[in-house]
């Protein structure tokens, strides 16, 4: 068996084979991002969002997906059902249900 160690960018190379067995990894800054769980990173953009702040008909899919409970697919399916009169015609859009629609209401205007 060989032994690894760091080159000093987080890549692993070998080495001539010792006894103590060690791996010496140093890391990075993408490597600790990496160790977040998905959630985390997605919660911190959402903390972002205020309530009562997004403009149904105006808001980018960027902008939907900060809200919690709207990911890509039904932002994509909310610019595509727009225009829309008020918030409260979120309904009318598949996916959304009562329990979507009482999560996701009151963080537009």
């Amino acid at each position: 068996m060989t032994g690894q160690s760091s080159n000093g960018t987080g890549v692993m190379s070998q080495s001539p084979p010792n006894d103590s067995h060690s791996i010496s990894v140093t890391p990075t800054s993408s490597s600790l991002a990496a160790a977040m769980s998905p959630g985390e990173v997605k919660n911190r953009a959402k903390e972002k969002t205020q309530l009562g702040k997004i403009d149904i008909n105006t808001a980018t899919e960027k902008e939907l997906t900060t809200v919690p409970g709207i990911g890509h697919v039904m932002a994509a399916r909310i610019i595509a059902a727009r225009p829309f009169r008020s918030a409260d015609d979120l309904k009318r859009v598949s996916g959304i249900g009562e329990k979507k629609y009482a999560q996701i209401r009151p963080y537009f205007q």
